[in-house]
């Protein structure tokens, strides 16, 4: 079994974890070669103890799970050892997954839906496995004999990935400003993982998982190299985020607003460094509130650099933007299908056709953060911001041109050939140049300053009672934040926000009112990603799977889902408490949202849309 470990799909990660690292150190405070020594010998430490608890909690949960099987133990038995062994992997997760990131979210506590991977040319579906497996596994209301074999499998081969990943971490000490990152990459996966439920979706045991992380970074401060004022400060304001976790007895209840305007951000803020980077991850370590601004770094998700991009490029790609010359019909332009007084988005069941007569298959997302994804479309088809326009110039439903023709149209304007000079120090448009203005306009509609925004920097005084709530039930009962993270409340996956996600949640050709039978309900027939023209993922797993879009500016976007089919927010609310397409009986297995009922109020709906209107920017639009 151990050697099936390097099988070749996977070697390369293997190796990776045993003789490099992955990432680089990230440059801070500059730090002497003495005080490197100190703490290489605090890591080996702290890294020996957490390191030990965790083989004592994995053996345990191999035991409780072979008794399991063997009909010895108990349910109850098996359970306490899966929470044992998370609790005492949370206390060095906070470190490990910002050192190996990828390793850690494929093999050890990666959400339990089945992916797609490749190995050489053929593509296939990949098992999930890891603690997330684990947890929601024994937290089944029944477990059949093979659910049982399984669990005990998974439980070894956790064991077997972890000794990888600790002869990988066992002398990956810290360098210069990597410990702030990784405890503030650790507050975001606490936060926006942890307290929404998305890491147990068995046990719901988010709070004491939370405290367990928590208490684990607040034993490292002195790792900072911070003078003794800062180094206090910080130690007191762990110690409060974690007494109020301990003191928590209702997760569904738990204010998560008020602790992450007293515990989260406030420690977030204070763990910031000067000079830190963040390669390969859309974070931004300079921002200073997560619910900041500049917490993405947009340029992270685009071929344009921030080295490039500039007001002139902006304010040209603005003007392109709205050019029906990029049309072959001359009738369409980006602003057909996106105006600015909707989010960027049509308000159409539908998006418009170059023929004026017949819609095409999806509705129109909006455009504000849009950026922020490394798949774009509902069906994730394009890779980058810039790839996505050129689907819209060369489909020959939208826009149905070549470059050669769109260059000749535009090259005949003399004020925009004068434009491309100012810019490019060329007079006539190219492709490339075409691709970096677009790109820039549409990456410049960024959504970050919503009156929930600004009342969670500190910039509003007062928040609706009824948006207060919506959040709460938003990130906590509802589980809408378990697919849309938070801040963006997208599929963008945190800490690291490098990837976005998809799912099959079952949307119906039509919303079904409460009154009606769930028997005329119909599944929408459009199969999503798995057409999506990437040959790798025309698997079963994604069959009518779509993008997680964000809900910022949603109030604004009706009608709603790629279908359009859903007019209001009322309607998608009730869609989800009910549970999908799979929780009114239509039979759909790989639907990834829970088919289980919400349990939701009239009243806590209308909180929910509380909340969402609440993320509107609406000075943008006017």
């Amino acid at each position: 079994m151990f050697m099936s470990l390097f099988s070749r799909p996977h070697l390369w990660i293997f190796a990776a974890l045993i003789g490099t690292v992955f990432l680089a150190a990230i440059p801070g405070k500059p730090r002497t070669d003495q005080n490197q020594a100190l703490n290489n010998e605090a890591y080996s430490e702290w890294f020996r103890a957490a390191d030990g608890r965790l083989r004592a909690k994995t053996d345990l949960l191999i035991e409780r799970s072979a008794s399991f099987v063997g009909r010895s133990g108990s349910v109850d038995s098996l359970r306490w050892a899966v929470a044992e062994t998370r609790l005492a992997y949370k206390a060095v997760e906070w470190w490990s997954a910002f050192a190996f990131p990828e390793f850690s979210e494929e093999y050890l506590n990666g959400a339990p839906i089945i992916q797609s991977a490749r190995l050489d040319n053929r593509s296939f579906a990949r098992l999930p496995e890891g603690l997330q497996v684990l947890d929601e596994a024994v937290w089944e209301e029944t477990m059949d004999e093979e659910l049982k074999s399984k669990t005990a499998q998974d439980a070894l081969q956790f064991r077997n990935k972890m000794f990888l990943m600790r002869n990988a971490l066992k002398d990956r000490a810290p360098q210069s400003g990597e410990a702030a990152a990784a405890m503030r990459l650790g507050l975001i996966r606490v936060f926006s993982l942890g307290l929404s439920g998305f890491d147990t979706p068995g046990s719901a045991n988010g709070l004491a998982e939370a405290a367990s992380s928590l208490k684990s970074m607040k034993s490292c401060v002195l790792w900072l190299d911070r003078d003794e004022t800062d180094s206090e400060q910080i130690h007191v304001r762990f110690e409060k985020a974690i007494q109020e976790l301990e003191e928590a007895r209702d997760f569904e209840r738990f204010d998560r607003l008020a602790f992450l305007m007293e515990h989260i951000d406030p420690l977030y803020a204070l763990l910031y460094t000067p000079g830190q980077q963040a390669p390969d991850r859309g974070w931004n370590p300079e921002s200073r509130s997560i619910f900041a601004d500049d917490f993405l770094n947009p340029y992270f998700y685009s071929e344009l650099k921030s080295n490039r991009d500039s007001e002139a490029l902006k304010a040209l790609g603005k003007r392109l933007f709205r050019d029906t010359r990029l049309s072959k019909t001359g009738t369409l332009s980006c602003a057909s299908c996106h105006p600015s007084d909707r989010a960027f988005q049509d308000g159409l069941p539908k998006a418009i056709s170059n023929d004026a007569q017949t819609p095409l298959d999806r509705n129109t997302p909006g455009l504000m953060n849009a950026v922020y994804a490394d798949r774009f479309f509902y069906d994730l088809r394009a890779y980058t911001l810039e790839q996505q326009a050129e689907h819209v110039i060369f489909n020959e439903r939208e826009f149905d041109i070549q470059y050669a023709e769109l260059l000749d149209n535009l090259n005949s304007d003399k004020s925009l050939r004068k434009e491309f000079k100012a810019v490019f120090g060329n007079s006539k448009a190219s492709k490339q140049n075409i691709k970096a203005a677009l790109g820039s306009y549409v990456l410049s509609l960024r959504s970050w300053n919503s009156p929930f925004d600004r009342y969670v920097r500190g910039e509003a005084g007062t928040l609706p009672e009824e948006v207060r709530q919506g959040f709460n039930l938003f990130m906590g009962k509802a589980a809408c934040g378990t697919c849309h993270f938070a801040p963006n409340f997208s599929g963008l996956l945190p800490p690291e926000f490098r990837k976005s996600e998809s799912e099959v949640i079952g949307v119906l050709r039509r919303p079904i009112e409460e009154e009606e039978d769930h028997r005329d309900a119909t599944l929408d027939g459009d199969p999503g990603r798995f057409a999506n023209g990437v040959p790798s993922e025309q698997l079963q797993i994604h069959r009518h799977s779509f993008k997680t879009t964000s809900v910022r500016n949603s109030a604004l976007t009706a009608p709603y889902f790629h279908n359009g089919a859903y007019p209001d927010l009322a309607s998608v609310l009730r869609f989800y408490k009910h549970g999908g397409a799979a929780g009114i009986g239509i039979d759909l297995p790989i639907q990834t949202l829970s088919s289980d009922s919400l349990d939701l109020t009239d009243a806590e709906l209308l909180h929910l849309e509380s909340f969402i209107k609440s993320l509107s920017d609406v000075p943008l639009y006017e």
